[in-house]
């Protein structure tokens, strides 16, 4: 077991666009309600918008970061990585490695904005007392994402079928060590392209390239990593209307989960009776008031990605 450092502060990392500015400010909200101030070093917001958050957004934003509102800095993505001007789910996985170069602390945290914390948070949800990531395990032999960890493993040269039935999640919170990603970072480039440039053409994905990379280096899951296996709750775009939503955040609540997630593709689809279960779940944990104006906020995000939604697919549709 490796001795402990005094200094276990955290960087909490969040890239958003423009759909998930309200999801945003109900993360920040959570952070100062729910983190202990010593647990953060820095906070960073990649802006990944299109024409860069305004700065009454975030003015608004430091007010609901409250006590952490100095800690907070919003770097524009095209600044972390020259891949990030055209946008993107590819870009935002670079943008969460290449972001180290930005970081003090030995750590970073990346969440994602539907990531919100229902309750305090203690020491060793990210890290355990030897600094390893508290990460869940997962078996990828059948598992839709099969083929990106095998093109993964494949590039790596390592044996994919050795750790397909228990290799870290691929879902945020993910916990990076900012030197390993400094390695990785190296190790691509070493093949003679920008890192950029080898990511994108090997398709590779952010987390199993992270994963299998310490292995690559000489590492084992156990150097870095603690196996548990506490979920915490994410209700997914499949979750919604299918009858369970109330029992899944009864659940949540039951096993005193700290992180809550709703997905923005769920609001899209749910009802207003399922949009009613997850408001009323924010506002018992603190990040809504409660009341008509809360409730119609949330209505508004709903019905504002929802006709986002249909427009994109009306231009998709007037292209052909």
């Amino acid at each position: 077991m490796r001795p402990l450092n005094i200094n276990r502060k955290l960087t909490l990392v969040t890239i958003v666009y423009e759909k998930e500015l309200f999801m945003l400010e109900m993360q920040a909200r959570s952070i100062a309600r729910y983190l202990p101030i010593a647990m953060v070093e820095k906070i960073i917001v990649i802006d990944n918008t299109e024409n860069g958050i305004s700065r009454s957004f975030i003015s608004r934003l430091k007010n609901n970061y409250s006590h952490f509102a100095e800690s907070l800095e919003v770097v524009p993505a095209t600044d972390v990585c020259v891949c990030a001007a055209e946008r993107g789910w590819i870009n935002q996985q670079l943008l969460k490695l290449a972001i180290c170069k930005y970081i003090q602390s030995k750590k970073y945290v990346v969440l994602d904005a539907k990531n919100v914390f229902i309750s305090d948070v203690i020491s060793t949800f990210f890290l355990d007392g030897s600094e390893r990531a508290c990460v869940n395990s997962r078996d990828f032999r059948e598992h839709p994402l099969r083929g990106s960890y095998d093109r993964v493993m494949d590039y790596l040269q390592l044996d994919g079928d050795k750790y397909v039935a228990c290799f870290p999640q691929t879902i945020t919170p993910f916990t990076f060590d900012c030197e390993i990603v400094g390695e990785l970072i190296k190790h691509l480039e070493h093949r003679g392209a920008s890192f950029e440039e080898e990511f994108v053409s090997n398709s590779l994905t952010e987390f199993f390239l992270y994963s299998g990379y310490l292995l690559k280096s000489g590492r084992s899951f156990d150097d870095e990593f603690h196996f548990h296996q506490n979920y915490s709750t994410v209700l997914w775009p499949e979750s919604a209307n299918s009858g369970n939503v109330k029992g899944l955040i009864g659940k949540s609540m039951q096993n005193n989960q700290p992180l809550f997630s709703v997905h923005r593709g769920f609001y899209v689809g749910c009802n207003l009776m399922d949009l009613w279960w997850v408001y009323r779940r924010y506002v018992s944990a603190g990040i809504f008031k409660g009341g008509w104006l809360s409730w119609l906020q949330i209505i508004n995000y709903k019905l504002k990605l929802k006709s986002g939604n249909l427009m994109t697919k009306l231009q998709r549709v007037l292209k052909f």
